[in-house]
């Protein structure tokens, strides 16, 4: 029989007007786009709707926590995340009523799901019908066709799920839950990048949660560093969740046995964008960037800021074009993919990264397809991204520092909203792509190469 298998990830839905990262347009064209998914099930032609992975943020809800470790407290968040996004959720279950097979995996956002509350909760809300919820670290096979979140290859995000099925299991039975060893990642989001939302509310569009994040974090409120033993600490603990981990001895950090070396190149570069040459910090003395600014309108000063916000800028998306380039993807995705091909899949499909990818991989006409995300995106000057264009940059990076400080940062805000759809015949891919979604059943084809779309100054 003829299967059409549609994908999807990182909806994001949940979190108030100020912590909500699908916001708005983004929410409308998913439901719009789960009502054209419905509208496609035919006696002809079965439809499978996968949503890969952070369907839903409980990280975004109050009272923030890496891990909500109370089944009835995860599931009054959930209830708040559902009426915050009723439409989207009634769009679910109309595909669910259609006669489709949905199916949700788990990802790094969204853990408290697994609960039974949570679970129970979700079964209820889309209804009656063939609908599979996977958890324990599980991946989706469908015939040659592997998909799963990909946090897993991610050591920011990795997730432990020893310490979630004993947490499943004592809620199971009414007992009081263990505390849950989140995913450093999660760490990250409440612990640092939630305090600075009021006056960064782009922040939380920073994705994925990695030691890539921290120079920029750092630039933009050094008292962050006031807790770096314990940002090392998650580093550390991070690493130790791989299995490739590299002993290293790093400069100020040899007391942290085990991290990786990029997360102490990360620690150390964000050091120096922060402090300088400063031995001694008194972190209460220190301003956030917007104070300092502010305070200080000598055009030595702000041009060391911008030089230091540039710098930062260009390590969290990279040297190159890479993070926003369909062709390309990070080592430790592209080698998880390319292991998967080997082992017989010809279409490998992952989320979490927010970056959308199609990848021909070197076994036979095997591909990979990162489905992006739903969620809002930073829109990025592609002057940042440029080797030889740091003028140019700086003087975008002045332009979005004036926009920071009166509060006009929706024209830095993007969506992409993507999907994959993969036909398949007796349980072998036929045929697979990925699209942007525009409305109406409208979608399409996803570029080769730059996402012009989010590069702003991209000719």
């Amino acid at each position: 029989m003829r299967e059409t298998l549609f994908v999807i990830s990182d909806l994001h839905l949940g979190g108030d007007d100020k912590y909500a990262i699908c916001t708005g347009p983004g929410q409308a064209l998913l439901a719009d786009f789960l009502h054209w998914v419905a509208g496609q099930q035919s006696p002809t032609n079965d439809v499978h709707l996968v949503v890969n992975g952070d369907s839903v943020d409980f990280l975004a809800e109050s009272e923030f926590l890496a891990f909500t470790g109370h089944d009835k407290s995860a599931t009054t968040k959930l209830e708040t995340i559902f009426e915050r996004t009723r439409a989207i959720w009634k769009a679910m279950a109309a595909v669910v009523a259609s006669g489709a097979q949905v199916t949700f995996t788990l990802g790094n956002h969204d853990l408290e799901l697994s609960l039974p509350g949570p679970r129970r909760l979700l079964q209820q809300t889309l209804g009656r019908g063939r609908f599979e919820f996977l958890y324990d670290n599980q991946a989706l096979a469908i015939g040659d066709v592997l998909i799963e979140h990909g946090n897993r290859y991610d050591r920011w995000n990795a997730v432990n799920h020893d310490s979630l099925r004993r947490a499943r299991v004592q809620a199971s039975l009414g007992h009081r839950i263990d505390p849950v060893e989140a995913p450093p990642g999660s760490r990250l989001v409440v612990d640092v990048m939630n305090g600075l939302k009021d006056r960064y509310s782009f922040v939380n569009l920073l994705k994925p949660e990695t030691e890539a994040a921290v120079p920029l974090l750092a630039v933009l409120d050094p008292t962050v560093f006031e807790n770096i033993p314990d940002i090392a600490r998650l580093a550390a603990q991070a690493t130790e969740s791989r299995r490739d981990t590299e002993a290293i001895s790093a400069a100020g950090l040899e007391s942290v046995p085990g991290m990786h070396k990029s997360d102490a190149r990360a620690l150390d570069v964000a050091r120096q964008l922060a402090f300088g040459d400063t031995e001694a910090v008194s972190f209460g003395a220190l301003r956030d960037f917007l104070s300092g600014w502010q305070a200080q309108a000598a055009e030595w000063y702000r041009a060391q800021q911008i030089d230091k916000l540039y710098k930062a800028f260009r390590y969290w998306l990279g040297a190159q074009f890479s993070a926003f380039d369909t062709g390309q993807e990070a080592k430790e995705y592209h080698d998880a993919a390319v292991d998967s091909a080997r082992a017989g899949y010809r279409v490998v499909l992952y989320g979490h990264t927010h970056l959308a990818k199609r990848i021909s991989l070197p076994f036979g006409d095997s591909v990979y397809l990162n489905t992006g995300t739903w969620a809002d995106l930073m829109c990025v000057p592609a002057s940042i991204l440029l080797n030889d264009a740091e003028a140019k940059a700086k003087q975008d990076l002045g332009v979005f520092v004036g926009d920071l400080e009166n509060n006009r940062m929706e024209q830095w805000v993007s969506r992409l909203p993507t999907f994959a759809r993969v036909d398949l015949e007796n349980d072998r891919a036929q045929s697979s792509d990925l699209f942007i979604y525009e409305g109406e059943g409208k979608h399409e084809h996803l570029p080769d190469g730059r996402l012009s779309r989010l590069l702003r100054g991209d000719n």
